[in-house]
This record gives structure tokens, C-alpha cells and sequence, in this order.
């Protein structure tokens, strides 16, 4: 069984009422949604709480998966107009620049744990963290979590030709900065 067929019965499942459903469900994205909904946020368990009511919109049917798009690409969608709402009533910026970073220790312990700690991702994070915040978000939609173009496009609300030529000039531009640095090789 595929990974969206799984989880549409899964969805069909929690429908029914089905707990153990929907814990699978919650263990299957919790970690990349709240890390996503985290480079919103910048707080840990903010990004927690948010990511919780993802899950109870879903289940109180305040958000309805119709199925017209992957379930993973549903939630972040929903994880990220939740976090952007999030922002707009804390009037906080939308990401951290390097030189703020030292202020959000729990969200670099957090991706410290994503990442491996080797030269070659720190230099790239620290590239990453210099493009602009709908280069990053692409990114990482994109590369980190796997995303198709047509799936970013939903979180994104932006066309697949709009994500493919936002993603292009992203790369561009990392790969610009990379070189500055004096990495010249990319995995």
C-alpha cells in the first residue's frame, strides 16, 4: 500500500472514529510538521501547539481532506496558514537571520537534531539562512521534505510553474553564496 492510500485510509478510519488511527496518523508527521511550522515560529513548543491543531482541525472537520492533494502537502498547507496567522498576532518576523539566531536557541537545538552537525551542512545552513524567506521556504519544502512542485505550489499558494521558477532562482542564488565560501562541490 502506497503512502497516500495509506493515509486516506487512515483518514477514512479516523472518520469512523478510530483513535488509533489518528495516532498513527500524528506519528507519521509530527516530527517534519512541526519542524516545518518551527521555522515559522522560532519557538518549539509553539510550533507543537500549532502542529496539535492541525490535527484537531482535521479531526473536528474544520479542515475537510478531499483527497485532491497528498495529506502530507493538506497539513503543511494548514501548518503554515496557521503559523503565518500566528505571526500576524505577534507581529514577530517570519524568520530568523543568522545574527538573531543566538536569541532562538530552542529552534537551532531543534534543527541541530535534524541536521548532522558536519562543516559542509553548517556552511549550507548558514547559506540558507542569507536567501530570502520564499527562497528558504521553498527549499525546504522542496528538498527537505520532499515536496513535488505541484505539492509546494498547494502550501505555497503559488502555480507549479511559479514554485519551478521560484525554486530555480533559489538554487541560484544558494549556489552563488555557496561559492563565496569556497564550496564548489554539491551533494
Amino acid at each position: 500500500m502506497t503512502e497516500t492510500n495509506r493515509e486516506q485510509a487512515l483518514c477514512r478510519q479516523i472518520d469512523q472514529g478510530d483513535e488509533t488511527a489518528l495516532e498513527e496518523l500524528i506519528e507519521l508527521h509530527r516530527h517534519t510538521l512541526t519542524a516545518f511550522i518551527n521555522s515559522f515560529v522560532h519557538d518549539f513548543e509553539t510550533a507543537e501547539e500549532i502542529m496539535i491543531d492541525v490535527f484537531v482541525d482535521l479531526v473536528s472537520k474544520k479542515a475537510v481532506y478531499r483527497g485532491e492533494s497528498g495529506l502530507k502537502t493538506f497539513l503543511f498547507a494548514i501548518g503554515r496558514n496557521k503559523a503565518l496567522r500566528y505571526l500576524r498576532r505577534q507581529k514577530q518576523p517570519s524568520f530568523v537571520f543568522l545574527d538573531e539566531a543566538e536569541h532562538h536557541t530552542i529552534a537551532t537545538a531543534c534543527l541541530e537534531d535534524m541536521v548532522e552537525t558536519s562543516l559542509r551542512r553548517q556552511t549550507v545552513r548558514e547559506a540558507l539562512q542569507q536567501l530570502r524567506p520564499a527562497y528558504r521556504e521553498v527549499l525546504f519544502l522542496l528538498y527537505y521534505e520532499g515536496l513535488t512542485n505541484q505539492q509546494a505550489a498547494v502550501v505555497l499558494h503559488k502555480s507549479a510553474k511559479q514554485v519551478a521558477n521560484l525554486a530555480y532562482r533559489a538554487k541560484s542564488a544558494l549556489r552563488t553564496i555557496l561559492e563565496k565560501e569556497g564550496v564548489t562541490e554539491y551533494d
